[in-house]
């Protein structure tokens, strides 16, 4: 893995898999996980988060990880914003990325997938992802 690949989300939309969200729902998602979760350095403090759980991928399939993402809280929405940074973020179908997840990454070593609207994210459907390593989430 490594950094975020523009080109490769470039891709993702050309398909009509996803939809870039505009730079200020970008930001006005980033935001609000910033001041409505709990951090830690470059990572959501998931051991802080009530009714959140874990998976570990690297030691997994990716039919597993998949499994254990469509249990979370997130997939109580139709669609995600899968957000890799302030200015970056795209809009998934959710049953879209269950299948995908590693192509979702765009590369990117982590993101986060939010639930809700970009002018209402749902701070309890909220998923991390270090892309092959671990992913964390509210339970559903």
């Amino acid at each position: 893995m490594g950094t975020f690949q523009r080109h490769q989300a470039e891709d993702l939309v050309r398909l009509g898999q996803a939809q870039w969200l505009t730079e200020g729902a970008s930001a006005r998602i980033h935001d609000f996980l910033c001041i409505g979760l709990p951090w830690r350095v470059t990572h959501i403090a998931w051991e802080r988060v009530p009714n959140s759980t874990s998976f570990d991928w690297g030691q997994s399939s990716d039919a597993q990880a998949s499994e254990f993402f469509r249990g979370l809280a997130v997939c109580r929405h139709t669609e995600v914003a899968v957000l890799f940074s302030a200015q970056h973020a795209l809009r998934v179908s959710t049953s879209w990325l269950a299948d995908n997840l590693i192509e979702a990454s765009c590369r990117a070593e982590q993101f986060v997938a939010v639930g809700g609207a970009a002018e209402d994210p749902d701070l309890s459907a909220v998923v991390e992802f270090a892309t092959g390593r671990t992913i964390w989430g509210h339970a559903a």
